[in-house]
């Protein structure tokens, strides 16, 4: 049994460390010469921080960061493990927790959005479905029915997206890997919301016509 999760458990561990590197905070610390953690009242560490604080290029520089060190851990790990076994859990679940609880930053880390869509496009072509999910209820949340503020935007995001994964079945591993990382982001906004309690409000985007 040991010997079977050998591989996903290395995966899980080389996905957190690189999860653990918070490319927001080296570039603002490069471009901007400031601390990401200094840009927003919750100290987030993460691509938003990095566009609000650093601006256009040191926001897509984090982003794409913080996208590929979702990316490549799982795209690597798709020869050694298969999605179909629960240990692919593991391999989801690592760049998730390194951003979340960095270990190169002791253990303060980001809430995980970017990094959840990373682990996700890792998997494609091969299983684009969650990715694909994911990234529709995110602008459907955003741009059609506008959820805010973003900690509830993001909670309903992942939640329903989670829902619609279990009609659409993936890989157990995938399914089970997403619901990790749906407990992870969501766990990490609620936190946020306990600290400064603020009601979801909901807005419809549409115009009426003249």
């Amino acid at each position: 049994m040991i010997k079977e999760l050998c591989p996903y458990l290395f995966f899980c561990l080389v996905g957190y460390c690189s999860g653990s590197v918070l490319y927001a905070q080296i570039w603002m610390r490069l471009l901007a010469n400031k601390d990401v953690r200094t840009v927003q009242r919750d100290q987030n560490p993460g691509a938003a921080s990095a566009f609000l604080g650093g601006g256009l290029l040191c926001g897509i520089l984090s982003l794409a960061g913080d996208l590929l060190k979702g990316i490549l851990p799982v795209r690597c790990a798709l020869t050694y493990c298969s999605m179909n076994h629960p240990g692919f859990l593991l391999v989801l679940l690592g760049p998730v927790i390194g951003h979340a609880w960095p270990l190169f930053a002791r253990f303060r880390g980001g809430k995980a959005i970017a990094v959840s869509f990373g682990v996700l496009l890792g998997l494609w072509p091969v299983c684009p479905a969650p990715a694909i999910v994911l990234a529709f209820f995110y602008l459907f949340y955003s741009v059609v029915v506008r959820v805010s503020p973003h900690a509830w935007r993001t909670i309903l995001t992942f939640c329903c997206a989670f829902a619609v994964d279990l009609l659409i079945a993936p890989p157990p591993g995938v399914l089970l890997g997403f619901l990790g990382t749906t407990i992870v982001v969501c766990g990490k906004h609620l936190k946020d919301l306990s600290s400064s309690p603020e009601p979801a409000r909901v807005e419809l985007f549409y115009h009426h016509p003249k």
